[in-house]
């Protein structure tokens, strides 16, 4: 028996970076004493040296080729020594082919497996290659043939030794109370006799149908024969998981990592189900690494959630300037993950010329293990509003608002977020020059829709924020306003460039190979770019672009100006 053993080495933990690493190492280690066993019955084991290699690099497989052949090469002298301990070449003329030992397969079956002509010259290679062709056909535990002479006549011998026959095989299931029973369909007529080719293809086939229903570990621990009943009995492991344990979240709650974390104590390992959890636990917002361990226990697979937690206080300010609204500043200070459930609580200030804005905020994208969203708030808010006659401004009025608000909210695919918002506040209307004060209490209720992918806040420099909102104020929640609004907002921010130039370059100019003379290209003008970035696109722009042209002559010919306005898109 020549065998090859092209296993990768265990990885070590830091090595482990994406789920078919995770895949590699699980079926590594559940295999690791099934190889070793099977190593220690080879005559000579090929071992090529795969340091540095993992059983994920297809992309090496050139190389890996290689250092198979060098390490097959090396070793010829002892394959060669293997292969001449087969029997020496003798001949014999038997007249015919008699077997021995087989209950259920028909002699014309045999002799055509066999392929030996009788009578001829046979020799002992050929007899020997013949018996191998006959034992591969997998329906025998023993195959030898003597050459019998007797008076006149000489005989083959083929000693057989059939395997057991096979009612049906029992596929049991050890992480269910049942045992799933399942006939196998022969593709022979021999009675069903025990067969190892066609067993595999049928418990192969049965893995395959596993692992697409998601049981990404799926094997068969070990196969018995009873013969009493005539079953052959394969003991199926799902690779149920028997535990998960998460590591590393200082403040972050179990139950928040659970519920991003699709898989659960009990069910199959699916490979596609933990890369979706990773890449869910990644996008939380909660951790700066996430990485997953895949072990093995007697009573199922151990699962791992390694987790590297991200700095929770936030602290941030900035300036603006608006043409309306003239400088502003900002400052806020907040912590996004309040006693590790999740939520976020936040103190806004902004301060300007002409409006000031208060708040806490407190909200969380998600309420305990739902996909729903909610947001507290309390506020105070003034801004001053400028009053118009005939295009001419004629007074002013502070607009001070106070009070506080509740929504309740779900994410939706590519809708954004849709809420329902309830809002109790107090509108106080402040005349600087001494007219009459007006107060009310206003309480409304609102739905809106928000699509929000600006790149940050509150002065953001690309993306969209798209809104609508329908709002209903009525003295009837308790207010002494009524009214009706609906309302709706696009809003994009686009990039652009404006540019102001001089440039000069100075051409030849050839004849039949020859330079026969120069001129000097004068180009001095500006342009217009608006752009905006577009996903997997990249950048798209307009662009408006007018310059003057003027091609100069130093030898002394006339000069050429012209004036060029261009419209591009890029």
């Amino acid at each position: 028996v020549l065998a090859v053993n092209t296993s990768a080495a265990l990885l070590s933990q830091e090595k482990i970076k994406d789920p078919l690493d995770i895949a590699s190492q699980s079926a590594s280690i559940m295999t690791l004493h099934k190889r070793k066993e099977s190593l220690q019955a080879a005559d000579l084991v090929i071992e090529p040296n795969l340091a540095g290699f993992s059983s994920t690099d297809f992309a090496q497989a050139e190389s890996l080729i290689q250092i198979g052949e060098r390490m097959a090469d090396s070793l010829l002298p002892d394959i060669k020594r293997l292969l001449g301990t087969e029997p020496n070449s003798e001949t014999y003329k038997p007249e015919r082919i008699e077997f021995r030992g087989n209950q259920l397969i028909t002699q014309d079956s045999l002799e055509n497996w066999l392929g030996l002509e009788v009578p001829a010259l046979i020799s002992t290679r050929q007899i020997y290659y013949a018996l191998a062709s006959l034992y591969q056909r997998g329906y025998f535990q023993e195959v030898y043939a003597e050459v019998e002479i007797g008076g006149e006549e000489t005989s083959l011998v083929v000693h057989l030794l059939e395997n057991p026959r096979v009612q049906e095989i029992a596929i049991q299931n050890n992480s269910q109370a049942s045992t799933e029973m399942t006939r196998l369909r022969w593709s022979n007529p021999h009675s069903r006799i025990l067969n190892f080719q066609e067993i595999n293809k049928v418990l192969d086939s049965k893995l395959k149908e596993l692992r697409e229903k998601g049981s990404s570990l799926a094997r068969f621990t070990a196969i018995e024969y009873q013969p009493e009943s005539e079953r052959l009995v394969a003991s199926l492991d799902e690779g149920v998981i028997s535990e998960i344990t998460i590591s590393g979240n200082r403040r972050t709650r179990d139950w928040i990592v659970e519920s991003n974390f699709p898989l659960r104590k009990g069910d199959c390992f699916n490979l596609r189900l933990a890369q979706k959890g990773l890449s869910n636990l990644q996008s939380s917002g909660y951790f700066d690494q996430v990485n997953l361990g895949l072990g093995s226990t007697k009573s199922g697979a151990l699962l791992s959630l390694n987790l590297k937690e991200k700095k929770f206080y936030v602290l941030r300010g900035g300036l603006h300037f608006w043409d309306e609204y003239h400088l502003e500043g900002f400052a806020e200070s907040g912590y996004t993950n309040l006693l590790g459930t999740g939520n976020q609580i936040f103190l806004r200030a902004a301060y300007g010329d002409r409006r000031e804005n208060y708040s806490l905020v407190l909200k969380a994208n998600r309420i305990f293990k739902t996909y729903l969203t909610y947001l507290i708030s309390v506020y105070y808010r003034t801004e001053e509003n400028r009053i118009f006659s005939d295009h001419q401004e004629t007074g002013s009025f502070r607009e001070i608002r106070r009070g506080g608000k509740f929504s309740l909210g779900h994410n939706l695919a590519r809708l954004g977020k849709a809420s329902f918002e309830f809002q109790a506040e107090r509108v106080l209307l402040d005349n600087p020059s001494g007219g009459p004060v007006k107060s009310e209490n206003k309480r409304s209720l609102s739905f809106k829709i928000l699509f929000d992918n600006l790149d940050s806040y509150p002065y953001p420099q690309q993306g969209n924020y798209n809104q609508l909102n329908l709002e209903v104020a009525s003295k009837i929640l308790g207010g002494e306003i009524s009214s009706r609004k609906l309302y709706t907002s696009f809003k994009t921010y686009l990039t652009y460039l404006i540019s102001v130039y001089y440039r000069t370059e100075e051409n030849r100019i050839f004849s039949d190979h020859q330079e026969t003379g120069s001129f000097r290209e004068i180009r001095r003008g500006g342009k217009f770019s608006l752009g905006h970035n577009l996903a997997r696109l990249g950048k798209a722009s307009f662009e408006f672009q007018a310059e003057r042209v003027l091609l100069d002559n130093p030898s002394g010919g006339p000069v050429k100006s012209e004036n060029k306005r261009s419209l591009s898109f890029k």
